[in-house]
Parts: structure tokens; sequence; C-alpha cells
């Protein structure tokens, strides 16, 4: 699915993709509610068996998902066959327009490396976050799966601390200096669309 979300953003043009990109979670979710419902289709409507014994999958989910390979193959090879490849060219030029036409309005992320101050002041809260969780769910005896947001806030903290001790010593060159600084630096649009993407699969997930 990632390739696909990646491919709106080329193909559109920047002032369609917040629309492109809601269609595209739209339809998404349209899909997961059908892919859900369709073993009890079999069942109820077709008479198809959703009992088994032990181990076994039921032949209603086996039938739902040779329906969704079936309909996801054709969808993705028609949009490999006619969908139009920009060369390298091109789409330098659509980047000098997109300039030329935005200049007030930057969504390249600034090349100049986060201060080592902000990771150390971020990973403050994130660790203090990990810690008030992990002590909630410790103490009110919440459900144990919890914990992962308390450790997953005190290992990013962690990361982060770790993130400017490597930017004060200047070593900036590396996967995990190079990482943390464009999830500081991300464009407006890609945070928004990061909030959009968490709730939808939160939602997802819930149901």
């Amino acid at each position: 699915m990632e390739p696909f979300r990646a491919f709106v953003g080329d193909m559109l043009p920047s002032s369609q993709r917040t629309t492109g990109f809601a269609t595209q979670s739209f339809f998404i979710g349209i899909g997961a509610i059908v892919a859900s419902f369709l073993p009890y289709i079999f069942t109820n409507w077709f008479g198809v068996a959703n009992t088994v014994e032990e181990g076994v999958i039921p032949l209603s989910v086996k039938l739902a998902f040779y329906i969704g390979a079936g309909t996801f193959f054709p969808a993705v090879l028609w949009t490999v066959i006619s969908t139009k490849e920009y060369s390298p060219e091109e789409l330098e030029s659509f980047d000098r327009e997109s300039k030329d036409c935005q200049e007030n309005k930057r969504t390249t992320i600034d090349p100049s490396p986060v201060e080592a101050r902000v990771f150390y002041k971020n990973s403050i809260y994130w660790m203090m976050a990990g810690i008030a969780i992990t002590f909630a769910v410790t103490y009110w005896d919440i459900a144990k799966e919890v914990y992962i947001f308390g450790v997953g806030g005190l290992v990013f903290g962690i990361i982060q601390i770790i993130t400017g001790m490597l930017t004060s010593a200047g070593k900036t060159n590396n996967a995990l200096v190079e990482v943390l600084n464009d999830l500081f630096k991300m464009p407006d649009t890609m945070r928004q669309l990061a909030w959009v993407q968490f709730f939808s699969w939160f939602a997802l997930f819930s149901m």
C-alpha cells in the first residue's frame, strides 16, 4: 500500500494532493469494511461453512482472501499498464515550475541539522510521558498491552538523547541523525497526513 501513497504524491500537483490522499484513505476504509464483511456474506447469504476443526481456516475466510487477491491483481496491473512514468528531466521541470509558483510555500526539508538542545528538550517530554504511562498501567492495573506506549516513549526519548550527543559531537552524517532530522523537519502536509493515517488505522483496528 505504501508505494501507492507515494504514487499519489508523485502523480498529483500539490494543489490536489490533499484531495488525493483523502480519497485514497476513503477507499482503503471502504475496502477494509467490505473485506471484513465478506465471510459474513458467504456464510449467511450463500450458506458457506464458517466453522471448522481447530487449526483450519474456514472456507468463507479463504474465499474472502481469494476474492481480495483476484480484485487486487488486475487493479495493480491496470495501474502499471495505464500510468505514464515521468522521466527525470520532466520531474525536474515540474520541480522548477512548483518552486516558481510556490516561492513562499516551501515543502522541502531544510538540510541544516536540528540543534542538539532541541533533541534534549524533546527527549525529556517523551521520557516523562513514557514513565507516566508505565506508572499508570502498573498502579491502576490497566491492560498490560498499554505498556508498549510507555516503553515506546522511553525508547524514543533515549534515541533523541543519543541523537543530540551525536549532533553535539558534529557526527551528523549517519542514519540515526538524518532520520531524526527529517522527522523533526517534516513538511506541514506530511504532519497532517501522519495524523490522518494514525487515526484512520486506529479506527480500523478498533473496528
